[in-house]
């Protein structure tokens, strides 16, 4: 009995140190999947939304170069793709409208940064909407009413006996244009002019009259005023004298002897406007149907690598005000009449208030990797300086916003076994 333990006993260790052996001689031969991260690929993003009066505006071209186009949609918002994060100009165009170029800056050279141009676009002139009126001896009076904004009160264009050639006719309606959002000034009022003869030059000076949304005693001052007038072909000729008519509450601007008639005219209001940049919080993201408000930790600890990742990135754009315009003007001492004149010259520079839009990214983690994503707002402080006249005393009023400039994307993968801590899946 004890040789036949003795044997099996034998038997057993033998056949333990084979199996172990065997498992030796075959190894672990599993390796990581080791794959490339999309995020990984260099691409930077133009994003915003184009609007008009009445709103977002779909259906406009958008390009960069000849190539790269898109149209808007969803409210007028768009998105472009380029392969560099240096300063880009970006066309709008649309049937019915002024065309626009403006530039794309970007707020940082990281990879899957973005720049935001929300931009105002504006319909063409229509004559239609005007009234035409015919020289006479005694000259002409020819009121430009606003095509857009009815209620307006009309901008007035006097030109004196002499003038003009008798039967002369002249045709003036006010319109929006677009502005550029680094401007400095922005149109106060815009008037287009047609004649027949198409030529007809004024033989002396003639006025044109603008009224100001505020009082006699309460306006922009009238140093911050330009009026440049532009001829077709487009042929800058330069400015004219502009003063402020207490008695009739409005800006009186005297062009000279000599200019041609037809063309369009714009008021100016300069502003001084100074950017300084600020540290903006995270973006929510979306993954797996949750939203993190942080640092997003996607654990992989298989060997096999995660494909498609998807992430949503609920990113803040447009501006909000931090001083608005009417408290801005209560603390120069203004009733702040004309707050809505200010207000509506912001919004043509920067273009749609803040609105969230969802942005998706695609990555990958490698086998025993652990992937940590993140967005943040770029944000800059902008102040805006107008000069206005208190009981004929100019006074400065500040207005401040912020504005969301786009996001800048982080991300990095380590290995699973540097992550301190948690658990497989993802943290925040």
């Amino acid at each position: 009995m004890k040789k036949r333990s003795l044997f099996f006993g034998g038997l057993l260790l033998l056949t333990m140190t084979f199996g172990t052996t065997s498992c030796t001689i075959g190894g672990d031969d599993k390796k990581d999947e080791i794959v490339v991260n999309p995020l990984d690929k260099t691409q930077y993003y133009i994003v915003g939304t184009v609007s008009d009066a009445n709103g977002g505006l779909d259906g406009v071209e958008v390009s960069v170069g000849n190539d790269n186009k898109t149209t808007t949609k969803d409210g007028g918002q768009y998105s472009l793709t380029v392969t560099s994060s240096s300063a880009q100009d970006v066309s709008f165009s649309k049937e019915g409208m002024i065309s626009y170029t403006a530039k794309a800056q970007f707020a940082s050279d990281n990879n899957h940064s973005q720049a935001v141009l929300n931009v105002t676009l504006a319909k063409s002139p229509d004559l239609s909407k005007g009234e035409e009126v015919t020289a006479t001896a005694e000259g002409a009076t020819i009121e430009a009413p606003h095509q857009e904004d009815e209620s307006a009160d009309p901008a007035v264009i006097e030109i004196p006996a002499g003038g003009v050639d008798e039967g002369t006719k002249v045709t003036a309606v006010a319109y929006e244009t677009p502005v550029d959002v680094n401007a400095e000034a922005a149109a106060f009022s815009n008037i287009y002019v047609e004649t027949d003869p198409a030529d007809a030059k004024a033989a002396t000076e003639y006025q044109i009259t603008v009224t100001n949304p505020g009082s006699d005693e309460e306006y922009f001052d009238e140093s911050s005023m330009e009026m440049i007038k532009e001829d077709a072909p487009a042929t800058k000729a330069a400015g004219a004298e502009v003063e402020f008519d207490q008695n009739g509450n409005s800006y009186l601007i005297t062009m000279k002897a000599g200019t041609r008639l037809a063309g369009s005219y714009f008021l100016n209001l300069k502003f001084d406007k100074s950017v300084s940049n600020k540290t903006g919080d995270y973006n929510p993201v979306i993954y797996n149907g949750k939203t993190y408000n942080s640092t997003v930790q996607i654990e992989n600890a298989e060997y096999s690598a995660m494909q498609n990742v998807k992430l949503t990135v609920q990113a803040k754009y447009g501006w909000e005000y931090t001083i608005e315009p009417k408290t801005a003007l209560a603390t120069a001492g203004a009733t702040g009449l004309l707050a809505e004149t200010i207000k509506e010259h912001i919004n043509k520079i920067e273009g749609k208030q803040t609105y969230t839009r969802n942005e998706e990214y695609t990555a990958s983690v490698s086998g025993h990797k652990v992937l940590y994503f993140s967005s943040r707002q770029n944000v800059t402080e902008k102040t805006y300086t107008f000069k206005v006249k208190i009981g004929r005393i100019s006074k400065s009023v500040v207005v401040k916003l912020n504005c969301y400039n786009g996001h800048t994307v982080n991300h990095e993968e380590k290995d699973l076994s540097d992550h301190s801590g948690g658990t497989t899946g993802v943290q925040s």
